[in-house]
């Protein structure tokens, strides 16, 4: 398999990924599983939950790249880039579509699948990039990212995009 069809199979991937983050708080309900995983059912806890996905797939991408022997650049800043560009990707769509149409669960997974496309575009053409950027940076500020994920799910705004209608809450559940 070449560099290009890994990048086309991607968004599947991480659809899969996506589909088994969902529920891990709910497996296992701690507090390291709140800092990746989504707590409730709110629109900013599914923007985690992208994320996550994305640097777990990042993470298997990374071995991929390896083993293959591809040369490319900027696999420091990628997770990062990938993982913002899917959830404004996913955002810029869903949120219009969901002030006309009431939630509707077949309707969100077709967008974030074409958000997980345009996320694996711009990734296939950061890593072909010549040029570099700095890959301990671009590690530190990927994991930086994960600051404000972690204080709001334990300091939700008290906002629609926080607001989990499920389950008539903001943050995380009480057991």
């Amino acid at each position: 398999m070449d560099f290009k069809k890994w990048k086309m199979i991607s968004p599947i991937i991480i659809f899969i990924l996506c589909s088994i983050t969902h529920f891990g708080y709910q497996l296992i309900p701690n507090i390291i599983t709140s800092f990746f995983f989504p707590v409730n059912e709110s629109v900013f806890e599914h923007m985690k939950m992208i994320y996550t996905s994305v640097l777990i797939f990042s993470l298997i991408e990374y071995f991929v790249i390896r083993k293959n022997n591809w040369i490319l650049n900027n696999l420091g800043i990628n997770p990062l880039i990938s993982g913002v560009t899917n959830i404004f990707s996913f955002l810029i769509i869903y949120l219009p579509i969901r002030m006309i149409l009431e939630e509707n669960m077949i309707i969100t997974f077709i967008i974030l699948f074409i958000s997980n496309i345009i996320a694996a575009f711009v990734s296939y053409h950061l890593l072909k990039n010549k040029q570099i950027i700095n890959d301990k940076l671009g590690l530190i500020l990927t994991l930086l990212m994960y600051i404000p994920f972690i204080y709001l799910t334990y300091n939700p705004i008290h906002i629609s995009f926080f607001y989990d209608s499920d389950n008539e809450l903001y943050g995380i559940p009480k057991h």
